[in-house]
């Protein structure tokens, strides 16, 4: 009188509406049951740049300083990330990158169900007085590696110049196969000599890995109790009789 549901989940944890948590209830009542499985933690350290820059896993490539500032309307907490190049004049290709470690999905990447999320935030810098980025442009890119460092795909934004306000990028796509290491690069191309800052700014940054599969599933089961017979006060068995029920 009851069935054994039991949710196959290709990615962290999920819940049942009845409210368990376990991947397998028994069904005791007919009726629909969903599961629906809990989305996974974004992976990006320092997301929002809340830790000084030289204490967390993003790395600089280039000369200049990164670091956090607290100023230009971080979008969220107190910080977002700016870039000042040693001097005015100086122009170029400057940026920041943080490698991800996502062997722990290996089987649903390389069984080709994994996806991924890359989101972030990005601005320029202009008043009524001065037009502090024109002319320097900012792009995300995100880079798929296997356990051997080769790079097996790229997706970019593309350089351009930014607004006065925060501009959302995001990435979505299925993870290649094989893939063990996310890079999340962060570029700024600097032509602006008239100040050694780029103006440029990042801010909460993310990376979740996902499934291809339903986040919320369901299942109907009918569940037929065990019967109830009513028989008449004068029926009697002897020894070997049976009972047949249709």
């Amino acid at each position: 009188d009851s069935v054994k549901l039991e949710a196959y989940v290709s990615h962290d944890t999920g819940y049942w509406h009845t409210g368990d948590t376990a991947n397998t209830i028994w069904a005791k009542e007919t009726g629909w049951y969903y599961f629906d499985m809990v989305d996974k933690p974004q992976l990006i350290q320092d997301e929002s740049f809340e830790a000084r820059f030289t204490s967390t896993a993003w790395k600089a490539v280039g000369s200049g300083t990164w670091d956090r500032q607290s100023s230009y309307d971080p979008i969220d907490g107190r910080y977002s990330l700016g870039y000042r190049a040693p001097t005015n004049a100086s122009t170029g290709l400057y940026e920041v990158y943080q490698d991800v470690d996502v062997s722990a999905d290996s089987l649903n990447i390389d069984s080709g169900i994994s996806k991924n999320s890359v989101s972030g935030y990005v601005r320029g810098y202009f008043t009524s007085w001065a037009a502090y980025s024109e002319g320097n442009e900012a792009q995300m890119i995100v880079e798929y590696y296997d356990s051997n460092n080769t790079l097996l795909a790229q997706n970019a934004s593309g350089l351009s110049e930014r607004t006065n306000s925060w501009d959302y990028i995001d990435f979505n796509r299925t993870t290649p196969k094989f893939t063990r290491t996310i890079r999340i690069r962060l570029q700024i191309s600097k032509t602006n000599q008239s100040y050694d800052r780029a103006y440029i700014f990042f801010d909460k940054i993310s990376l979740k890995m996902r499934s291809s599969c339903n986040y919320l599933d369901s299942v109907y089961v009918q569940v037929n109790r065990d019967p109830n017979v009513a028989l008449p006060n004068d029926t009697f068995f002897c020894l070997g009789d049976s009972l047949q029920l249709n």
